[in-house]
């Protein structure tokens, strides 16, 4: 509240005689240094005052006598459609005389920029309660704007993600895969034209789907690549503007005529080995952010990872076609079980399938190979061939001699006598274990990628409602926010390198300081053995740094020159991790007045979610932290010596 608003809502303040106070000298100075925007008007609501703040926001010198009720030449609301001066909130607050809160407007400068505000409009009365104008703060809310959207692009992502793995779960055929692909690449990363390209079998790189793209162009650039076949492990190439780049001029010129100026080369790669990529359009010249880029690349796993499923399945299904072939040619396991005198013979396939020798085989042996989980099935589906007629048909789970299992497809059908008794059932079995686990690793995938969507955006939520808590100004706010922002994005980029498996506690330090590190890097010293946490611990540890790291830089050892941090850690005999966090050559420290979200992140999150447990010294030569982790659950993996 201004100074003037203060004055004017008192009891027995006379609020013309607030009016004075804010026109002599001093209170203008007050006012006019403030960073938001304040004016008043009388009780037509024509301009009778305004501070320097509220020409900046409107972006024009506003009118005393002229301009009723806005500062403003014209007023928006967020859907972007037009607000009419005299329905403007501070009009509605001179109309009505009550203030008016919670109401967004854009405000348009004579430039054509906008800018979101937050208006405050609140009538004045004097000391006899009669209605003398109205005053307005207007907060400019641009940044909260951005942070916000950056949160809903980012959880926008995610659910693109999301739905891209769903759909390429439920595809029935590879034009299924490469247009969900097409799908992700152009809603996800905004590009304005996508392409998908594998190699064919003579190695040579060929369309298999695009978007927006002529068949010109396709046949022009049709076989060029970056990468051979079997590359491995290939970095993807951006190039925000071909006519900047060192590409022939023959490749300039036909890009340059179909339109486009950025591209995106990404590698599909399948166990490390290239085997094709896709590639993004831009119209125009276009910067990719590391963000995009890694966007970018979960989409190529993701979409390699199809491809070889798609692949798989067609194998199969292709074997599948030819299974009266390769069952005359030995390919595939028969079986004979002759039931009234319980024997079983095989060919020298089957037994290979389940990777035992040659005997004499009974129903009781055979049932001795079946997994314990699938014994009930196959006992139920043989029950029904033998007595309902119905096709033997089942999917079984084995056990090899190894110990490995092993997943079998057989199908038989049932011979009888003149009287309908069972006699024998004849059926051919193949090996389906490979199919087997591209489903499960599937499976896996869909339930991670669900579970660290879900993860993620609580988390995001968690920061948002900290950061922009009761009483943080919005420019501390913001930038408490974005840090927060960036120290989780790092975690999840160390884990995405690290296909999600585990991140070394070494990086997760290194990260959070690095904003900080002198010229010669020695204001950090780290001592310590491997040790390596899994997703959940690094997304708390990393937050935790991040809180540790920021400190040390407002008021700690790396806001001056002359500090130094020095992190050491050692696993206890009794299966936990110490680590020590201590600063020294900063100002003096002082125990603070009160507990921060830092600080309730590190005692309460580490706590909670790790089980660990945290104590802060704050001693006059510098911050003293011991983090006491439990290293011998699931959760924590400490790499041999």
């Amino acid at each position: 509240m201004s100074d003037v608003d203060a004055f004017a809502l008192q009891p027995g303040i006379d609020a013309a005689a607030a009016f004075r106070l804010a026109g002599s000298p001093d209170y203008r100075a007050i006012l006019d240094s403030l960073p938001a925007a304040i004016y008043t008007t009388d009780t037509d609501g024509t301009l009778t005052y305004f501070n320097r703040a509220a020409a900046e926001i409107a972006g024009r010198e506003p009118r005393i006598g002229i301009d009723k009720w806005c500062i403003s030449w014209k007023l928006y609301r967020p859907d972007g459609s037009p607000l009419p001066l005299e329905a403007c909130p501070m009009a509605v607050a001179i109309r009505e005389q009550r203030p008016v809160r919670g109401v967004d407007i854009v405000v348009e400068r004579p430039d054509g920029g906008r800018v979101p505000a937050l208006p405050f409009p609140t009538p004045l009365h004097d000391a006899a309660g009669r209605f003398i104008g109205a005053i307005n703060l207007l907060v400019d809310i641009s940044r909260l704007k951005s942070s916000e959207r950056q949160v809903e692009r980012h959880a926008a992502e995610q659910a693109a993600l999301y739905r891209f793995t769903d759909r390429l779960c439920r595809a029935e055929s590879e034009a299924d895969v490469y247009d969900a692909a097409l799908d992700a690449i152009i809603g996800a990363l905004g590009c304005d034209r996508a392409s998908v390209l594998l190699f064919d079998e003579a190695g040579v790189m060929r369309f298999v789907a695009s978007r927006g793209l002529s068949p010109a162009y396709r046949a022009a650039v049709d076989g060029h690549s970056p990468w051979t076949p079997g590359d491995r492990d290939p970095a993807p190439i951006f190039v925000p503007d071909i006519m900047a780049s060192d590409e022939s001029e023959r490749l300039k010129r036909i890009v340059k005529d179909e339109g486009l100026t950025a591209l995106g080369f990404i590698p599909l790669t399948v166990e490390g080995a290239v085997i094709g990529k896709f590639m993004t359009y831009h119209d125009t010249a276009h910067h990719f952010s590391s963000a995009e880029r890694d966007l970018a690349i979960t989409i190529a796993r993701q979409l390699g990872f199809a491809i070889d499923r798609r692949r798989t399945d067609r194998t199969l299904h292709e074997s599948t076609e030819r299974l009266r072939l390769a069952t005359e040619a030995g390919k595939v396991g028969l079986w004979d079980w002759d039931i009234p005198g319980d024997s079983i013979l095989w060919t020298d396939s089957l037994y290979a399938i389940h990777g035992v020798g040659k005997r004499t085989q009974s129903f009781a042996q055979w049932l001795d190979l079946v997994h314990p989980d699938s014994r009930a099935d196959v006992l139920a589906a043989i029950d029904r061939a033998l007595k309902d007629d119905v096709p033997y048909e089942v999917e079984v789970r084995t056990v090899r001699p190894d110990g490995a299992d092993a997943w079998i497809y057989t199908n038989a059908v049932v011979l009888r006598d003149g009287a309908g008794a069972p006699l024998r059932m004849v059926g051919a079995a193949v090996d389906i274990t490979k199919r087997k686990d591209v489903e499960g690793q599937r499976d896996l995938l869909v339930a991670e990628l669900s579970h660290r969507v879900k993860n993620t955006l609580a988390t995001v939520v968690s920061i948002a409602r900290q950061s922009f808590a009761k009483g943080a100004t919005l420019d501390s706010a913001r930038k408490s926010f974005e840090g927060r922002l960036r120290a989780l994005a790092q975690t999840h980029t160390r884990l995405a390198e690290a296909n999600w498996e585990s991140v070394p506690l070494a990086a997760l330090i290194e990260d959070e300081i690095a904003p900080y590190r002198d010229e010669s890097g020695n204001n950090l010293v780290t001592d310590g053995p491997p040790v390596s946490f899994t997703p959940k611990q690094a997304v708390v540890l990393g937050m935790a740094f991040h809180e540790l790291a920021t400190n040390a830089a407002k008021y700690g050892a790396l806001s001056g020159k002359s500090g130094t941090v020095h992190v050491a850690w050692q696993c206890a005999a009794d299966g936990t991790l110490v680590l020590d966090w201590r600063e020294r050559g900063g100002p003096p420290v002082s125990p603070p007045k009160r507990a921060g979200f830092g600080r309730l992140l590190l005692e309460r999150a580490l706590a909670a979610d790790l089980k660990g447990d945290v104590t802060l010294d704050f001693r006059p030569e510098g911050l003293a932290c011991r983090i006491t982790l439990p290293l011998g659950s699931a959760e924590a993996s400490r790499p041999a010596a």
